[in-house]
């Protein structure tokens, strides 16, 4: 299996499962009318239809400083840094046998050391 195909083959699971989340998440969005007016009887109806809420409610979430150190939130200022363009990963390469590229030596002879094995890390100009 080639690193192109595998890579394809996640994309295409975690498009589903988006796609999955997205429909249960619209799906449990939905309510009946007969539920939410019998919610609203069993209420009372004491508010009515008025928007007397509104002055109060917010458009995010406040929490107290106490509440901050029991739950172990802390913030710290946004800055912007580079990444870099290196990641360190474990793994192994399975190539399209035309990206494949074999070494031959152009005469005979005998191997007389070895001075790496498979899967060791190789550099541009060591000694194979």
């Amino acid at each position: 299996m080639n690193i192109k195909h595998i890579i394809y083959t996640r994309m295409k699971n975690l498009m589903r499962i988006a796609l999955l989340f997205s429909v249960v998440v619209f799906l449990g969005s939905c309510t009946s009318d007969s539920a939410s007016g019998t919610a609203a009887e069993e209420h009372g109806g004491e508010h009515g239809d008025s928007d007397e809420h509104e002055e109060n409610e917010s458009e995010g979430v406040s929490i107290t400083s106490a509440q901050a150190e029991v739950l172990g939130l802390t913030t710290v200022t946004v800055v912007q840094k580079s990444l870099g363009n290196n990641i360190k990963v474990n793994g192994f390469l399975d190539l399209y046998p035309q990206d494949e590229a074999n070494v031959n030596a152009f005469i005979g002879g005998n191997v007389s050391k070895i001075y790496f094995v498979e899967g060791d890390k190789i550099r541009k100009g060591q000694v194979l």
